[in-house]
């Protein structure tokens, strides 16, 4: 039986042997990696063979079939023929594909790769306010690129996705932040309203803490954390002085808030100036120095009285008297009353040109047969006016007695003209601090002198080393300001 088997084996090696010698062969395809080619089996010797269907490969386009592996001789099918069996070799030619890199709608770079690289990302791009972010495989930016494992398969374009970077503008009025917002580089900013402010106007927006450099709203942009400052102007306001009849005195431009420069003293023929009223008629608010700042424009009104305003002049008989009364606030008139009916005031005749009351009084002559009385009107040592009064009734005006009532003035100064001393003497009421000061008629202080308690009329001396001329001594006392010219000999 073994023998049986053993023939068998020995005649087929022999049929097989006599195939090959006959020319039948096989030819097998390698395709590198590429889709599977099948054999052709049983090729005659020194044929040819037909081509098959090209073979597949990603990434790879075939080229053409060698007969070996070297890929230095190509196989002609149409005149290469089988001499024994035979393997293929397939050439293949590796895809070349473009990656575009954009910025928004910019192309900013290309690179030809082969199929299936991992490409190198590139450098960080620049762009004045934004942050680059990562790159997207879509123009959505919804699929980021992975330069570590993502493969280039195709013509691929890449988006590069940035974030717009954001500043912070601060508002500042002084050292006090008064507002902030969150702004995106580059961006023009909206110009908020003017800010109030007691005392000042607004004037613009800095971009630097000494106020040089304004910010324009219409074209500045922000390109980095931004602060800005808010510079004021303080309103700046006139304050004129009304003296009233007094002498003039200059306006003055005082800063809102601020204090009247300096309190101005005017000089009126027989009268005091009593104070300065921001009301002209019934002088109720008395402006305070001190105390009063200005925040608008002001007129302050000067309120006089009488230097020193008699009660009584003369009596006639117990029955009519001639009296200086306050006929209007800091204005006196010389009136006939009725005595004991001082309130009915009986007025003189507007034709009758009776002056105001003025400080001194000095009766210089009367004449009964005329039925005149004469009162002559000296106002700091000279004449003021000369006022005539007629008695109401003629028939006892031989009986009119010459009695005089003449108050002490507040201010008494002498000698006037003075050369080389002074000696002021102040009323009996006058009492408490007071501060007596000689000033030039371009009103510069020369000389101060402050009493703490006055009293009793103590009289104060002054030496005067000046040179000839006139000058102006103002007495401050708690209540009031008498002021007085002086001639310096």
């Amino acid at each position: 039986m073994k023998r049986i088997k053993f023939g068998l084996i020995i005649w087929g090696v022999m049929l097989l042997g006599v195939a090959k010698a006959q020319g039948n062969y096989t030819v097998t395809f390698n395709s590198d990696d590429g889709s599977s080619v099948e054999s052709i089996k049983d090729v005659a010797c020194g044929s040819t063979i037909d081509e098959p269907i090209a073979p597949t490969k990603e990434c790879y386009t075939f080229d053409i079939w060698y007969s070996d592996s070297d890929l230095t001789i190509a196989w002609n099918f149409g005149t290469s023929t089988v001499t024994s069996d035979t393997t293929l070799y397939a050439k293949w030619n590796i895809v070349k594909y473009t990656v575009l890199f954009k910025d928004g709608d910019c192309d900013i770079d290309s690179k030809e790769v082969n199929c299936g690289d991992i490409i190198s990302e590139p450098s960080d791009l620049k762009k004045d306010c934004y942050i680059f972010d990562v790159w997207y495989s879509d123009c959505d930016l919804t699929t980021a690129w992975n330069f570590g494992t993502s493969t280039v398969k195709s013509d691929t374009t890449l988006y590069a996705k940035r974030d717009i970077v954001k500043y912070t503008v601060l508002f500042k009025d002084g050292d006090s932040d008064i507002d902030s917002k969150e702004v995106n580089c580059g961006d023009i900013i909206p110009k908020p309203s003017d800010l109030k402010k007691d005392c000042y106007t607004f004037d613009v927006w800095y971009s630097d803490c000494d106020l040089t450099t304004a910010w324009d709203f219409e074209t500045s942009t922000v390109t980095s954390d931004t602060m800005l400052y808010a510079k004021w102007n303080i309103n700046t306001y006139t304050v004129t002085f009304n003296t009233n009849g007094g002498s003039e005195i200059d306006s003055q431009s005082i800063d809102c808030g601020a204090f009247v420069t300096e309190k101005p003293i005017s000089i009126k023929t027989g009268y005091t100036l009593v104070d300065w009223y921001s009301d002209n008629e019934t002088f109720e608010n008395a402006w305070n120095f001190d105390n009063d700042r200005i925040t608008s424009d002001t007129t302050l009104y000067a309120k006089w009285i009488c230097a020193a305003a008699p009660s009584e002049i003369v009596r006639k008989d117990n029955s009519n008297i001639l009296i200086c009364k306050e006929v209007q606030n800091g204005k006196y008139q010389w009136g006939s009353f009725e005595k004991g009916k001082e309130d009915n005031a009986i007025l003189p005749e507007e034709e009758e040109e009776y002056a105001q009351c003025c400080p001194y009084y000095q009766f210089n002559t009367i004449d009964t047969t005329q039925n005149v009385y004469f009162v002559d009107i000296t106002c700091e040592g000279a004449p003021c006016s000369t006022r005539t009064y007629y008695p109401q009734s003629t028939s006892v005006s031989k009986q009119i007695e010459t009695t005089q009532i003449l108050p002490l003035p507040k201010l008494n100064i002498y000698p006037n003209p003075a050369k080389g001393h002074l000696s002021i003497a102040l009323g009996a009421e006058i009492t408490g601090k007071v501060i007596v000061s000689l000033r030039n008629l371009s009103g510069q202080t020369l000389l101060s002198k402050q009493i703490a308690d006055y009293g009793n009329g103590e009289v104060l001396p002054f030496d005067l080393n000046f040179p000839s001329g006139i000058y102006l001594l103002v007495v401050q006392t708690n209540d009031e300001v008498l002021t007085s010219k002086i001639l310096i000999e």
